[in-house]
């Protein structure tokens, strides 16, 4: 497949998706969504998705994509983005792929073993065992010990992944991350990866701004109606920041002040699990956002343009 896809990565509140719209409308093309949040429906103002009005203006794949108890994967966002990605091709459009979400974005861009290997029924049910008995804190505990890394790159009630990672190591004696390592070699397109950053004091000033944004908008309110509906317990809801916090904060675990805190604290935690997954990233090339969005959008699209003349 012939053509050069640009990427638009970064962590949380670096403005990607407005540098993605105004690049989006420079290119004439659309947007496709890599965020493991923004894929569901009903999770609006928490998940900072474009508005209306933008998805109007600029077409928004895998955005209000899938209902809040469906199961979403990396392996699902890779099937998904090569069918859009064909189809902006045969349009004689430039795939624009915009996230934060790094597994989902190694998973449509380099080649990756999904397959059964360390694999443990025995393993897994112990781990489940530990998991009721003692949370997913005390599993979080045992991958930083023995693979701090991917511990790093993971939420600590993302039980899941945290699972796996454990498990493989158990069974194998290798680390997920040295294996994400060997993954990242090999690209299933040609691309350019863009990283929007900043400074760490700037970067938790903008999320901290944020936070109390999504709270002025109705934050609060749009949790309380995915609370009253049989979405609540669900795993969307219960792993993503902002969310959970005022889910606590609904059944009386925290005050509000003490949620909203939380959520900061959580973003910011997450920031950096982001920028040491994007740190990774062969040939990334950083662009730091103090330059303005107008000056980022525009030196992107320069070096893009450059990049996509270059053979493969």
């Amino acid at each position: 497949m012939n053509g050069t896809l640009l990427v638009i990565a970064g962590p949380t509140a670096t403005g990607k998706s407005s540098v993605a719209m105004k690049i989006a409308r420079a290119l004439g093309t659309d947007i496709i969504s890599c965020d493991s949040a923004q894929v569901y429906k009903y999770m609006d103002i928490g998940t900072a998705k474009p508005t209306l009005k933008e998805r109007m203006e600029i077409r928004h794949h895998l955005v209000d994509y899938v209902m809040p108890d469906e199961e979403y994967s990396a392996v699902r966002c890779k099937e998904d983005c090569d069918g859009i990605i064909c189809q902006l091709f045969e349009q004689g459009k430039t795939p624009l792929i915009v996230g934060g979400t790094g597994m989902y974005l190694n998973a449509v861009l380099y080649e990756m073993n999904f397959g059964s290997a360390y694999k443990s029924d025995e393993i897994r049910s112990e781990l489940q065992r530990l998991l009721k008995e003692k949370g997913s804190d005390y599993l979080y505990d045992i991958l930083k010990e023995i693979d701090n890394e991917t511990a790093l790159m993971l939420h600590k009630n993302d039980a899941k992944r945290i699972i796996r990672a454990i498990e493989i190591f158990k069974l194998s004696g290798k680390k997920k991350s040295e294996q994400i390592e060997n993954f990242t070699k090999k690209k299933r397109y040609k691309f350019y990866f863009a990283v929007l950053h900043c400074d760490r004091r700037y970067l938790y000033e903008r999320i901290n701004r944020r936070v109390d944004d999504m709270m002025k908008r109705g934050l609060l309110q749009e949790v309380e109606r995915l609370a009253s509906t049989e979405y609540k317990n669900c795993k969307s809801l219960q792993q993503a920041i902002g969310y959970k916090e005022l889910l606590d904060y609904l059944d009386g675990k925290y005050t509000l002040g003490q949620a909203v805190e939380k959520i900061k604290q959580f973003t910011r935690n997450y920031a950096k699990r982001q920028l040491t997954w994007f740190r990774k990233v062969p040939h990334a090339v950083w662009y730091d956002i103090k330059s303005g969005e107008d000056e980022v959008a525009k030196q992107i699209l320069y070096n893009f343009n450059e990049y996509a003349k270059t053979e493969l």
